[in-house]
């Protein structure tokens, strides 16, 4: 598990090289989305940092314990990420990864973004991910028809 808070966070997963790089990338571009939104007046990019009230990005691996996630506020007791109830779960279909980002809101303004690879953990979590997910680009493809070229998506 890599949990990201910041934008230093980002480089030395960059450095290490353990993340799929066009993977990795899609990770940067939305921590960068989020210091758009979430930044602070003045705030530089070395400066900002991702806390409880925001919410981290936590980059899920093969061999983590879904079902004790208790360090971020699931227990196991609750079957951790299994027993609560996900406000989203997208799949992306890169060109060299599938992968899940999933929204879990804590409360009224703490969400985390969990990102994971699609195949990296236990059938029981594939099925119930892959169950959950709603497929991005089948979405925008199928919804395309009915957005004009100023229309944005509202995600």
């Amino acid at each position: 598990m890599r949990i990201i808070k910041t934008f230093e966070d980002v480089e030395l997963l960059e450095n290490t090289e353990v993340l799929n790089g066009e993977y990795l990338q899609w990770i940067k571009d939305y921590f960068l989305q989020l210091f758009e939104a979430l930044g602070r007046n003045g705030e530089t990019l070395d400066q900002f940092r991702l806390g409880w009230l925001e919410g981290f990005i936590i980059v899920l691996e093969k061999g983590d314990n879904l079902r004790d996630l208790s360090m971020l506020g699931l227990n196991p007791e609750d079957e951790g990420m299994l027993g609560c109830s996900l406000e989203y779960v997208e799949e992306y279909k890169l060109n060299s990864i599938s992968f899940y980002r999933i929204g879990l809101l804590l409360d009224n303004e703490c969400m985390m973004t969990f990102f994971s690879e699609v195949g990296a953990h236990d059938e029981e979590i594939e099925d119930y991910l892959a169950e959950e997910a709603v497929e991005i680009e089948k979405y925008h493809r199928e919804d395309k028809a009915e957005l004009n070229e100023d229309d944005e998506i509202p995600f």
